[in-house]
Formats: structure tokens, C-alpha cells, sequence
């Protein structure tokens, strides 16, 4: 899959998964964007307050045993941002609980795995499509 124009897509993820944060970096930079890392709520705050991302990225295990954060980081994401979740197969109420947050899109980590690229060529074609 090639990617399409580029127009300065920036993702900031929420995470601490190291091997994640290396699949979303170096995804996004095939995409000429950017990539921020927060390990918290409060780091994720920072990040938005200086620019707004295109998409955020939030792996749901990492924030599970702080259902606060979790809603803190939901309604500090800008409204034209593009959220993407994921977690655990199994952790079932752990999806549903996002959802019902408000959290446009949470898969398994799996098939976040597989369709990251997808995802990002999608955001990115919208945004294309926008500045035309």
C-alpha cells in the first residue's frame, strides 16, 4: 500500500508498549508525519494543548487500571481528531467501556496491528480531500 499526498498528518499516542510505538513511528514517518508519545493523561493534555492531532492512538490496557485517565484523555481529544483504540483481545468490558466513551474506533491490538497502515492511509486521503 503506497501512500497517497501527504498532508502533515500528526498522531499522537498514548501508550508504553515500546514495539507498538516503533509499528506507529515508523508507520507515520512513511507518511512524512509526526509522531508524540505520552505515557498519561496529563502528558497526552500537553501534547494537545500545543497542536492538535490529526489522529490519536490509545492502547486501552495501559490506562485500564486508571478509568480517570482514560476519561480525561477522551475529552481532552479535539473534536476533528481521529481517535484509534485498542487493547486485548479478551478485554471485552475493556472495549465496550470505550465505546460508550466516546471512542470512534477500538479493536483488538491485533487487528490494530494489521490495519495501522490502512487507518493511516484513510486519515490521510481525508485530509487530503479537505485542503482541495
Amino acid at each position: 500500500m503506497s501512500p497517497v499526498s501527504k498532508p502533515g498528518i500528526k498522531v499522537v499516542a498514548v501508550l508504553h508498549d515500546l514495539i507498538f510505538e516503533t509499528k506507529i513511528r515508523s508507520t507515520v514517518a512513511a507518511f512524512e508525519g509526526t509522531t508524540g508519545v505520552a505515557r498519561s493523561a496529563d502528558e497526552f493534555r500537553k501534547i494537545v494543548e500545543e497542536s492538535a492531532p490529526s489522529i490519536v492512538v490509545v492502547d486501552l490496557n495501559h490506562l485500564a487500571s486508571k478509568p480517570e485517565d482514560l476519561a480525561e484523555l477522551v475529552r481532552a481529544v479535539p473534536a476533528d481528531s481521529k481517535v484509534v483504540a485498542y487493547c486485548s483481545h479478551v478485554d471485552h468490558a475493556l472495549m465496550k467501556w470505550a465505546k460508550e466513551a466516546g471512542i470512534g474506533l477500538v479493536m483488538p491490538r491485533s487487528r490494530f496491528s494489521l490495519d495501522w497502515a490502512a487507518i493511516l492511509e484513510g486519515v490521510t486521503r481525508s485530509m487530503a480531500e479537505q485542503q482541495r
